[in-house]
C-alpha cells in the first residue's frame, strides 16, 4: 500500500467513527420518535393556577419596606464612615443589590396576595444584603472581639423581639386562621432556628462572617413581619380546636399507613414505599411544630400529610423502582402514558379547585400537586431537549417516574376535599 493511501485511510478513521457516532445519536432520536410528540403535549398542558393562600395586606408590605429602607440607610451611614485606607470586600455590591431590590419593588404596586408576598420577599432580600454589608464593615473596621460583641448585641435584640411575640390562636374563619397562623408559626420557627445557631458559644468560637449578620437581619425582619400578621388576626379562641384537629389527623394518617400493603405478592416492595418517604417528609415538620407548641402549623402540615396518606392506595400494585426491570408491564414507560397521566392530573386539580373555591387551606393543600405538575412539565421539556444524549434505561426511568408523579398529584388533589371536611369538623364556631 502506498504511503499516501495509508495516510488517507488513517485520516478517515476518526471521520468514519464520527459519522457512526452521529448516526447512533440520530437513531436514538428515531427510536424515541413516538415519545417526543406526547412529551411536547405534556409540557404544553395548561394547568390551573392555585393562587397564593396566605393573605398579605398593603400595610404589612408598607411596613416591611420601611424596615428595609431604614436598615439600608443606617448601613449606608456606616459605610460612609469607613476609613479611606480600609477596604471592605463586596460592600458596594451588597449595598447596590439592597437598593435595587427596594427601588424595583415599590410598596402599593402589587395587586394580589401573591404579588404582595413576592414584594415582601424582595424587601427581605434587601435586608439580607444590608445585613451582610454591616457584617463586612464590622469585620474590617473592628478588632475581632469587637466584631463578636457587635454581633452578640444584634442577636440579643432579635431574640428579645422573638420573646416578646405573643401568639394566641384566635381567628375566623377556621381554615383561614389555620393558614395565616401557620405562616406566622413558620416564620417564627425559621427565625428561631437561625438565631439558635448563633448562640454565645458559636459567636465566641466561630470566625466572624458577614453571613452571620445577614442571618440576624433576616431573622429580625421575619419576626417583625410575623408580629404584623398577628395584629390583623382576631376572633374566637382556637388553640384547643387546633390541638384536637392535629391529634385526630395524626391518628387518621397513622391508621391509613398501618392498613397499607407495602409489599407485592412476590416480596417485592411496591411504590407506596417511595410515597411513604414523601409522607414522612411532610409529617415530620408537623410533629416538630406540635412539640414546640406551634399548633396552627402542626394542623396545617398534618392535613398535607393526611392527603399524601390517601394516595398510598394508588400505588400498591406498582413495584418500587429497583424492581422495574423485572416488572416492566406494571410501570408506565412511554411518552403517551406520561401525557395521559399529566392530563388526568390537571383535570383532577381543576375539578378540586372548583370544589374548594376560595378556601385558603384548600388552596394551600393544592399547591403540592400544582408544583408536581409544574415539575413534570419541566422534566418533559428537558427530556425532549436531551433526547439524543440520555441512555435508554435512564430515558424510560425518567418517563416512568414523571408519570407516577402525575398519578400521585391527581390522587392527592382528589383527597383534598375529604381532608378539608375532616379539618372543618373541629371548627369551634
Amino acid at each position: 500500500m502506498s504511503p499516501s493511501r495509508r495516510t488517507l485511510l488513517k485520516a478517515g478513521v476518526p471521520v468514519a467513527l464520527g459519522g457512526a457516532g452521529l448516526g447512533y445519536w440520530q437513531r436514538r432520536r428515531i427510536r424515541r420518535r413516538d415519545d417526543l410528540e406526547p412529551l411536547e403535549e405534556a409540557a404544553a398542558l395548561e394547568t390551573p393556577t392555585v393562587g397564593e393562600p396566605v393573605a398579605t395586606s398593603d400595610a404589612i408590605v408598607q411596613a416591611g419596606h420601611e424596615d428595609a429602607r431604614a436598615h439600608l440607610e443606617h448601613t449606608e451611614e456606616l459605610a460612609a464612615d469607613v476609613p479611606e485606607e480600609t477596604t471592605v470586600p463586596g460592600l458596594e455590591r451588597r449595598l447596590d443589590q439592597a437598593a435595587d431590590g427596594l427601588e424595583a419593588n415599590p410598596p402599593g404596586a402589587a395587586e394580589t396576595d401573591g404579588d404582595r408576598l413576592e414584594t415582601l420577599q424582595s424587601y427581605r432580600l434587601a435586608m439580607a444584603n444590608s445585613g451582610s454589608a454591616r457584617g463586612a464593615i464590622s469585620i474590617e473596621t473592628q478588632e475581632e472581639d469587637g466584631a463578636r460583641e457587635a454581633l452578640r448585641v444584634l442577636v440579643d435584640e432579635a431574640t428579645a423581639v422573638r420573646d416578646a411575640l405573643e401568639i394566641s390562636y384566635e381567628g375566623d374563619p377556621f381554615t383561614t386562621a389555620i393558614v395565616q397562623y401557620g405562616a406566622v408559626d413558620q416564620r417564627v420557627t425559621s427565625a428561631s432556628s437561625r438565631l439558635g445557631r448563633l448562640d454565645d458559644r458559636t459567636i465566641s468560637r466561630a470566625e466572624p462572617n458577614p453571613v452571620h449578620w445577614e442571618s440576624v437581619a433576616v431573622s429580625r425582619f421575619d419576626l417583625e413581619t410575623a408580629a404584623r400578621y398577628l395584629e390583623e388576626l382576631d376572633g374566637p379562641e382556637l388553640t384547643e380546636a387546633l390541638e384536637s384537629g392535629y391529634e385526630s389527623l395524626a391518628d387518621r394518617t397513622e391508621s391509613i399507613v398501618e392498613e397499607t400493603e407495602f409489599v407485592l405478592e412476590d416480596d417485592v416492595r411496591n411504590y407506596t414505599t417511595t410515597v411513604w418517604r414523601h409522607l414522612w417528609d411532610s409529617e415530620r415538620p408537623a410533629e416538630n411544630a406540635h412539640e414546640s407548641g406551634r399548633v396552627a402549623r402542626a394542623l396545617r402540615d398534618q392535613s398535607q400529610a393526611l392527603a399524601i396518606a390517601h394516595t398510598l392506595e394508588e400505588f400498591v400494585d406498582v413495584p418500587e423502582f429497583r424492581a422495574w426491570d423485572e416488572r416492566e408491564e406494571d410501570v408506565p414507560r412511554t411518552g403517551v402514558a406520561l401525557h395521559e397521566a399529566a392530563a388526568a392530573a390537571a383535570v383532577e386539580l381543576e375539578d378540586t379547585l372548583e370544589v374548594v373555591g376560595d378556601d385558603p387551606l384548600g388552596r394551600w393543600l393544592l399547591e403540592e400537586p400544582a408544583r408536581d405538575l409544574e415539575n413534570v412539565q419541566s422534566r418533559a421539556d428537558r427530556l425532549r431537549d436531551d433526547v439524543r444524549s440520555i441512555a435508554d434505561d435512564d430515558w424510560t426511568r425518567r418517563i416512568a417516574q414523571s408519570a407516577l408523579r402525575c398519578r400521585r398529584a391527581g390522587a392527592y388533589a382528589a383527597a383534598v376535599p375529604g381532608v378539608l371536611d375532616e379539618v372543618r369538623a373541629f371548627d369551634p364556631v
